[in-house]
């Protein structure tokens, strides 16, 4: 199971707003939509890598919704907060592409004393300590070995 750790408000309870997972970055995703949309009516697709090319011939008779799916839906993603209400930290699982795993927390130490107390699953059936979580979810923080 994949994780990622969500910047929320401190008030955030995703259970209250949805019973469904929930996306993050709903503008961001409309945006990327809508380029596409607009670089597929003028002949170009995205390759596996997100630039654009030229569209293959037998991709043509595709609409841009056939071809990629449907323009996101704000019901599937979390508000689009500004920065400065993103004050606290959340867990939320990936392979649904959006459940939370705990509790909002005000600091990434909360955080990281959660997992490793509460012995959250870090891969499988084994929990991580805290510095394991540090590594996996904060690698920025962690000091080169020399």
């Amino acid at each position: 199971m994949g994780r990622v750790v969500r910047r929320v408000p401190a008030d955030w309870c995703h259970e209250k707003y949805s019973d469904q997972p929930l996306l993050d970055g709903f503008n961001k995703a409309v945006a990327y939509w809508d380029l596409g949309k607009e670089n597929w009516e003028r002949g170009y697709c995205r390759d596996w890598t997100g630039k654009f090319e030229q569209t293959p011939e037998e991709y043509k008779k595709y609409s841009y919704e056939e071809w990629t799916g449907k323009k996101p839906m704000q019901s599937d993603y979390t508000p689009d907060w500004d920065d400065d209400l993103r004050t606290c930290f959340q867990l939320y699982e990936t392979t649904t592409e959006g459940t939370p795993l705990t509790p909002v927390f005000k600091s990434k130490e909360d955080l990281l004393a959660y997992l490793s107390t509460n012995k959250v699953s870090i891969f499988g059936l084994r929990s991580g300590t805290e510095s394991e979580w540090r590594s996996l979810l904060f690698p920025e923080q962690i000091e080169a070995i020399a």
